[in-house]
C-alpha cells in the first residue's frame, strides 16, 4: 500500500505545532538561544526524498504504538482527514442544515459618464444575460469602456453559463475552453465522456468596444472563467484582487447526520487541454477591497443613485465648530449622523484612469505627420 503510505506521512506534519515564523525561512530564522527549542517548520517532511520518507514510514509500521493506527482503513482515513482540510482540494465540510443562504445580488445596468457605462449582471441567468445584451446595445457609440464588475457573489450555478457571457463579447464559434464534469450525485469510479469543447455563440456581438473588469476574491465559479475568457481572447484590463481559482462545479455528499461534505465535479481546460481549474487570476490594477463600500455597491438596486456612491462628501467636525463658537470640543455632545459609505476603491481606481487617459488623450489616435515639401 505505498500510495497510502505516502498520504499518511503527508498528515503527519498536521497533527505537529505550526511555528509563528511561518512566513520565514530556514536561512532568514534567527538561531535559538541556549536553553530555547528550535521552532519547528510547518512542513517538517518538506526536505525528506522519497527513500528517506518510505524509510520513515517503515520505522514507524514496526514499532509503533498502537498498530491499527497504520491499519488501511486508518490509512485512508487519515488520507482523506487531510484532503479535506486542505484548501487546494476545493473539498468544504458543510452543516446538514444549510447556513443562511448567499444573498442573491440584483443585476444594476447604468450609464457612469459620457464615455463609460457600468454592468453588474447579477446571476448569469438567461433573463440577466438577455437584459444585459439589450443594455449593450443601447449605448450610443461614444460610450468606449465598460466596467464589468464580477465580484457580486451569487449561489452555485453551472459553470458553462461563463460561454454565454463571454458570448457577448467574442465572435462567434471562438473557441473557449474544454468542460469535464460529472452529473451523477456519487463520487464511485466511473468512466467519463471526453470533455467537449465549449464555443462562443452564434450571432452578432453585443459589445465589441474596450472592457474593463472589477474582481476580488468573492467571484464566483461562472464569471471568473467569463473574466479568465476576456482577459485571454480580448487582454481585458482588471481591477481588485486575485480570484479564487476554483472554477468547478459543486455537488454535496452526506457525511454523518449533521454535516455534509461538497466536492469539487467539474474540470476546466484551455482548448489545448491545459488545466485552467485551480489557477486563480491576478488584476493588473491590484486594489484592496473596502468591505463597507462594496457592499453598499453591490445592493444598489436604482442606477441613479450609482453616481451618488462615487463622490465622497465630506464628514461633519464638531470639534472643529466647537473651537470656532469657543467652547470646549471635548463637550460637544453633538449627534453625529451616520456617514454615507465611502466610494467603493475597486470602481474609484478605474473611474480616475478612464477620467486620466481622457485628460493626458492616451486613447487619442496618433496624428500622422507628413514631411514637408523640400524648397
Amino acid at each position: 500500500m505505498p500510495a497510502a503510505q505516502l498520504l499518511l506521512i503527508s498528515c503527519i506534519s498536521l497533527v505537529l505545532p505550526a511555528s509563528a515564523e511561518d512566513g520565514e525561512s530556514a536561512a532568514t530564522r534567527p538561531a535559538p538561544s541556549a536553553g530555547e527549542t528550535a521552532p519547528i517548520p510547518p512542513d517538517p517532511l518538506a526536505s525528506l526524498d522519497g527513500a528517506q520518507i518510505q524509510d520513515l514510514f517503515q520505522w514507524l509500521s514496526r514499532h509503533v504504538t498502537d498498530p491499527a493506527l497504520i491499519s488501511q482503513d486508518a490509512l485512508n482515513r487519515a488520507a482523506l482527514r487531510s484532503l479535506l482540510h486542505d484548501p487546494r482540494t476545493g473539498a468544504q465540510i458543510v452543516e446538514t442544515e444549510a447556513a443562511t443562504p448567499l444573498p442573491v445580488h440584483p443585476p444594476l445596468l447604468a450609464r457612469l459618464r459620457p464615455t463609460a457605462a457600468y454592468a453588474q449582471p447579477g446571476p448569469l441567468t438567461g433573463e440577466n444575460l438577455r437584459a444585459l445584451a439589450t443594455f449593450l446595445g443601447s449605448l450610443p457609440p461614444e460610450v468606449t469602456t465598460l466596467l464589468l464588475d464580477l465580484r457580486a457573489p451569487q449561489p452555485p450555478a453551472p459553470i458553462a453559463a461563463a460561454a454565454t457571457l463571454a458570448s457577448l463579447f467574442l465572435p462567434e464559434k471562438t473557441p473557449l475552453f474544454l468542460l469535464q464534469s460529472s452529473a451523477t450525485s456519487s463520487p464511485a469510479a466511473v468512466p467519463l465522456a471526453p470533455a467537449p469543447l465549449l464555443h462562443s455563440a452564434t450571432g452578432p456581438l453585443a459589445w465589441d468596444r474596450r472592457v474593463w473588469l472589477l474582481l476580488d476574491e468573492r467571484t464566483p465559479p461562472p464569471a471568473e472563467l467569463a473574466a479568465q475568457l476576456l482577459v485571454h481572447h480580448l487582454q481585458a484590463v482588471s481591477f481588485g484582487t486575485p480570484t479564487p481559482g476554483s472554477l468547478t462545479e459543486t455537488i454535496d455528499r452526506p457525511l454523518g447526520p449533521h454535516l455534509r461534505v461538497r466536492l469539487p465535479a467539474a474540470t476546466v481546460c484551455w482548448p489545448d487541454g491545459t488545466r485552467l481549474t485551480g489557477t486563480a487570476l491576478v488584476p493588473q490594477v491590484r486594489v484592496p477591497a473596502a468591505p463597507d463600500s462594496r457592499e453598499a455597491l453591490l445592493t444598489l438596486t436604482d442606477p441613479a443613485a450609482l453616481p451618488a456612491l462615487l463622490l465622497e462628501t465630506d464628514r461633519p467636525r464638531p470639534n472643529e465648530a466647537a473651537l470656532m463658537a469657543g467652547t470646549p470640543p471635548e463637550l460637544t455632545t453633538t449627534r453625529l449622523p451616520t456617514p454615507a459609505p465611502r466610494p467603493d476603491p475597486v470602481l474609484q481606481q478605474a473611474i480616475d484612469l478612464l477620467e486620466t487617459s481622457a485628460l493626458l488623450k492616451l486613447d487619442a489616435p496618433e496624428e500622422i505627420k507628413r514631411p514637408l515639401p523640400g524648397p
